[in-house]
């Protein structure tokens, strides 16, 4: 009988995960998705008041989504913290298709049956024209594993709402129906811990 060998933990980065300030979309309740929006002038406040929060994280690193509202927010993060900023395309927000730019009510009134599929199984039923959620959860996993493995930790990732509630689900072991479930305000900071702990 062959002898068991303990088991090697693996080594875990710690990862800030920030969402951006405020834009006029947020404030209205629109979709944003890919729609390159800038910060309000609260948003850009809500940026330098997340600078002082992080100034004792002892962050070693900053990474962006490239969308103007996440730049918007981690520069003066760097700036406060002494940290240049790098920016990694798979950070960007979710598409959400022929929804960007509507509020859920004018979505209801144009589309009644595709939000209540997205509402019940996002999982399974993404907007048209939009990103589906395994798919993003896939980018998005490949994007922390390499940030932790290659970066100095801890590591402030500036983002998006979808890109946090999925890290958050991925980082629990949770299937991606609770999509909907995790809330997600502007400013929003969550630590996590990368990779997953094997459940």
């Amino acid at each position: 009988m062959a002898e068991s060998r303990p088991r090697v933990a693996t080594a875990r980065a710690r990862l800030l995960l920030v969402r951006h300030g405020q834009t006029d979309w947020n404030r209205d309740g629109r979709y944003q998705g890919r729609s390159d929006t800038a910060l309000t002038t609260f948003g850009r406040e809500q940026a330098l008041a997340l600078g002082e929060r992080l100034a004792g994280s002892g962050a070693r690193t900053l990474i962006s989504s490239p969308l103007q509202r996440a730049r918007e927010t981690a520069l003066p993060i760097g700036h406060q913290l002494g940290l240049d900023l790098a920016i990694d395309e798979r950070l960007c927000e979710l598409s959400y298709g022929d929804w960007e730019g509507f509020t859920q009510a004018e979505v209801k009134a144009r589309w009644p049956e595709a939000l209540r599929r997205w509402k019940r199984q996002p999982d399974a039923y993404p907007p048209a024209g939009g990103e589906a959620l395994p798919i993003a959860a896939e980018r998005i996993r490949h994007c922390l594993d390499d940030l932790a493995a290659s970066l100095p930790s801890p590591v402030i990732v500036v983002t998006h709402s979808g890109v946090i509630r999925i890290a958050r689900l991925l980082a629990d072991n949770t299937e991606l129906a609770a999509f909907r479930h995790i809330s997600v305000g502007n400013s929003d900071l969550f630590a996590l811990d990368w990779p997953p702990r094997i459940p």
